[in-house]
This record gives C-alpha cells, structure tokens and sequence, in this order.
C-alpha cells in the first residue's frame, strides 16, 4: 500500500513511524525539511511538496 502523510511534527512523526512499519511505502510532506529526516532515515520517501503527495 502507498501512502502519504502531510505534518511531522510532535504527533505526525510518531504517526508516521508506525504507518511506515505496518503499512508499506509511506511518502512524507512537511514545512520544515529538517522534520523528514527522522523518517527518511526509517525508509520513507520524500515529497517536496503535499500536492506531490
């Protein structure tokens, strides 16, 4: 399954982490580059922008 998920903050990281464990490829968005790099590192995939999503 594809996903993609817009806000890395406090919250949406730790969100982000587990869908990127349970669910398959997750494609991530945030304001702040340096917010994606915890999930990058986990094996998301980046996107420059939420319409990219």
């Amino acid at each position: 399954m594809r996903l993609g998920f817009i806000g890395l903050g406090q919250m949406g990281k730790h969100c982000a982490s587990n869908l990127l464990k349970n669910q398959g490829q997750l494609f991530v968005s945030d304001a702040n580059p340096e917010a994606l790099t915890f999930l990058v590192e986990q094996g998301a995939q980046s996107a420059s922008s939420p319409a990219e999503l």
